[in-house]
């Protein structure tokens, strides 16, 4: 069993920095639609690879994790561009985003010849069975996400909590929310590796939510919420090979929630008795 859980550890740990770092950061923004718009549109990036490298439209292969990484960054610049400029509505922008991701990538898939199973491991996640190779990729993603938030931490600070005051002040609002937008669609793609398009929202913000319920300062929200989102992939993966489940983010998602909803009755009852 050992041989089997090592590299979806080591994935777990990987993806539970990311989670811990921009999961906090969208749940205090409160652009958790964001992060689901731009994760379904993902699937427009993963739809045009596998069509490409099907017919051979490119003279290259395309990798799929990269067709994702451009879309989703692109995505995520023309959402922010469009909100920060105040042209659209919030919400119609994000369902419009939603909607033309997913239909694309709907598109592609039908008019691919064969079977895409590769693609339904993009939608439900394959924790259990990845490969070293990707488990590289996702870490130099971790890495750029973890760099950012270290060299701008003032200015990401500033932005979460009175990006109102930065504009005001002559901050530099546009590139911080343009580089907090930049590090969640980075950051998305390397969660659908872990669950899924499906349920990365689940895992973005049930960490982070629990973690802040604690009233602690940001930084040591990022912390907790990381411990937490790896301690649910952990026992997810487990569970999952030991009791053979084909799929393990559903698993991680029950763990997640449970975990929460745990945090969220002690915070009641304490509320409770300081009444």
């Amino acid at each position: 069993m050992l041989e089997f859980i090592v590299v979806p550890l080591f994935l777990a740990i990987v993806a539970a920095i990311v989670c811990g770092v921009v999961g906090t950061l969208t749940v205090v923004r409160s652009s958790t639609y964001v992060a689901g718009a731009v994760s379904h549109t993902i699937l427009a990036g993963l739809g045009f690879a596998q069509y490409s490298n099907t017919i051979g439209l490119l003279p290259f292969y395309l990798p799929p994790d990269v067709a994702a990484l451009v879309t989703a960054v692109g995505v995520a610049i023309i959402i922010s561009i469009l909100q920060f400029n105040g042209k659209v509505k919030q919400d119609t922008t994000l369902s419009a985003v939603w909607a033309i991701g997913m239909a694309v990538g709907l598109l592609f898939l039908s008019i691919t010849p064969g079977y895409q199973t590769d693609l339904l491991r993009y939608m439900f996640g394959s924790i259990a069975i990845v490969t070293m190779s990707e488990v590289y990729f996702v870490l130099v993603l971790a890495l750029l996400i973890v760099s950012c938030c270290y060299l701008f931490w003032r200015g990401i600070l500033a932005s979460c909590f009175n990006a109102n005051l930065l504009r005001l002040n002559g901050g530099r609002a546009f590139f911080f929310e343009l580089l907090i937008s930049i590090m969640s669609a980075v950051a998305i793609v390397v969660l659908v590796k872990t669950v899924g398009i499906v349920l990365v929202i689940a895992l973005i913000t049930l960490p982070s939510m629990a973690a802040l319920g604690m009233r602690l300062s940001l930084w040591m929200a990022m912390l907790v919420s990381g411990v937490l989102a790896f301690l649910a992939l952990a026992f997810g993966i487990i569970v999952s090979i030991y009791f053979d489940i084909e799929a393990a983010a559903p698993t991680v998602i029950c763990i997640a929630t449970v975990a929460m909803l745990i945090k969220l009755l002690k915070r009641g009852k304490l509320n409770e008795n300081k009444n």
